[in-house]
């Protein structure tokens, strides 16, 4: 991350929209420090003082999470990605909140994936979510790329899905309308996201609002199976 920000450095361009990675941290601060005009999307980092404009994960997936329990689910396990960046965090904590409302929550079946061996390891955690005690009737899955890993695995393991166990996640993949069964999903408003980042890049450059403006949007997703 850090070189592509330097090479935009050095072409000087007016401003930066960036999607931040989970040590990009430093990049961002050194762009703040500096007064660049800067928007985050999608996520951002809470000690930094920046514009950003993302979703409310939490809510999304308290709403997810509370689809699967209405469905008849007891033991909703959950695949999420092994990072501490916010999104991913707030995820988390909507699907902890929604099942200890009911008294569900079980820590054990919150299983961690590293984005480098995504294919490895969702063989191993999705095996234990459907092996012996910890087998679960409900899986979320934190994004759109793990839970087409995770339905792959449940395919060769010869789970049906939603039959044996329901499925949701957050965003849609495409793979989704390929698939016989509708799956819950939280659908993120991209386009207005987009809007929204430009928009308030834009009033940083022209000075309209300064620089040093925190201007913190959060929309909704919704949660659907269309």
């Amino acid at each position: 991350m850090d070189r592509m920000i330097n090479i935009l450095i050095a072409q000087q361009v007016d401003g930066y929209i960036i999607v931040p990675t989970e040590f990009g941290e430093s990049s961002i601060q050194n762009l703040t420090a500096n007064k660049m005009p800067v928007v985050l999307i999608d996520r951002y980092f809470p000690k930094i003082e920046a514009n950003y404009v993302s979703v409310n994960n939490y809510y999304a997936s308290k709403k997810i999470t509370q689809r699967l329990i209405a469905s008849g689910c007891k033991k909703i396990g959950m695949v999420i990605y092994k990072n501490k960046l916010i999104h991913m965090q707030e995820r988390k904590r909507g699907y902890i909140d929604a099942l200890k409302e009911v008294s569900l929550y079980d820590a054990g079946l919150v299983k961690y994936i590293s984005y480098e061996n995504l294919n490895e390891e969702t063989q191993i955690v999705m095996t234990e979510l459907v092996s012996g005690k910890e087998y679960v009737d409900g899986i979320f899955f934190a994004t759109n790329n793990l839970s087409i890993a995770g339905i792959r695995q449940l395919l060769r393991l010869i789970i049906k899905v939603p039959d044996e166990i329901k499925v949701a996640c957050f965003d849609k993949n495409e793979s989704f309308d390929f698939f016989d069964a509708k799956i819950p999903h939280a659908s993120q408003p991209v386009l207005e996201m987009g809007k929204r980042a430009v928009d308030l890049l834009i009033d940083q450059i022209e000075e309209r609002s300064n620089s040093k403006i925190q201007a913190k949007v959060e929309l909704f997703a919704d949660v659907t199976d269309e």
